[in-house]
């Protein structure tokens, strides 16, 4: 399903079939009946029965790992039937649904057609959440235009260093889990992987701050396919390495120290991506000089 073939209501004008159709931050509540009738078919549970039991386990340990007590408690019998996991599911607030459908995706081994109901649901409700993939698990992650989401997959589908970092900083900053630092700080390094070799090939340890060093130092000795010297486009490279480089205001302890927001671990993550593609197809190189 795309974009294109959501529903809209009847003699919607433009402006409103915009408004209509925007993604909604988080989970919208209007898709909670149905992620319950989706969680009732996704969640382990013995159906030999005319009354499904459900096992304990994901209630509890997801419990346990959000380390904040929900109220699941061990029944006599060993399990639930789904009226008492339907009250369970209700009493969740919309940010703790959805991180116990990620927790559910991240730890069972479902049906893809499950995997593609539960996104169908997410894309109709115009939820920012969609299914996508972490580390060989299926995970909630933010839902991005789809022609930046294929150009992502391409360059992180590619083996090697800087698709691995690249992914995990992608992964940390737009997924459910999300960890705004260790984002930026893999998309630092995903773009390390290739400006190193670019501007400090005999500097076997350089930084990115190294390598915007070398190049400030002598920019003649570098080429970029985007553009000519004439009109910058070197100046317009060096500045958007700046720009990753300096505004990682976690990377050292100092009075000025910053905790990385999420909007600046996103921002890096996309800038680097931009990076990481042209360092990849060969669109900045050296000069023979």
């Amino acid at each position: 399903m795309t974009d294109a073939t959501l529903w809209t209501p009847p003699g919607m004008g433009d402006k409103d079939k915009i408004s209509f159709l925007a993604y909604r931050e988080g989970l919208p509540g209007a898709a909670n009946e149905l992620i319950k009738v989706w969680l009732l078919r996704a969640l382990p549970a013995n159906r030999s029965y005319t009354h499904p039991q459900y096992s304990l386990e994901p209630f509890l340990k997801f419990q346990s790992a959000m380390g904040q007590d929900f109220g699941f408690k061990r029944e006599g019998h060993g399990f639930y039937y789904s009226e008492t996991v339907v009250v369970l599911l209700s009493s969740f607030d919309q940010t703790n649904l959805a991180y116990f459908i990620d927790y559910v995706l991240a730890h069972t081994k479902l049906s893809e057609a499950l995997y593609q109901q539960l996104e169908s649901i997410l894309l109709e409700a115009r939820s920012e959440w969609k299914v996508g993939t972490q580390d060989g698990s299926r995970r909630l992650m933010e839902r991005v235009p789809a022609a930046v989401s294929e150009i992502v997959e391409r360059i992180t589908d590619k083996p090697g260093a800087a698709s691995t970092l690249l992914r995990k900083a992608w992964n940390k900053a737009f997924g459910a889990d999300s960890e705004p630092g260790a984002a930026y700080s893999a998309a630092v390094k995903a773009v390390e992987v290739y400006t190193g070799e670019i501007f400090s090939p005999n500097n076997k340890i350089a930084t990115l701050g190294t390598a915007i060093r070398d190049f400030q130092a002598k920019p003649s000795k570098w080429g970029f396919k985007l553009g000519s010297s004439e009109s910058g486009n070197l100046d317009q490279l060096l500045g958007m390495m700046k720009l990753l480089w300096h505004n990682q205001n976690d990377r050292h302890g100092s009075p000025s120290y910053q905790d990385v927001s999420m909007e600046e671990a996103q921002a890096a993550v996309l800038l680097a991506t931009t990076l990481v593609g042209w360092f990849d197809n060969g669109l900045v190189h050296r000069v023979e000089q």
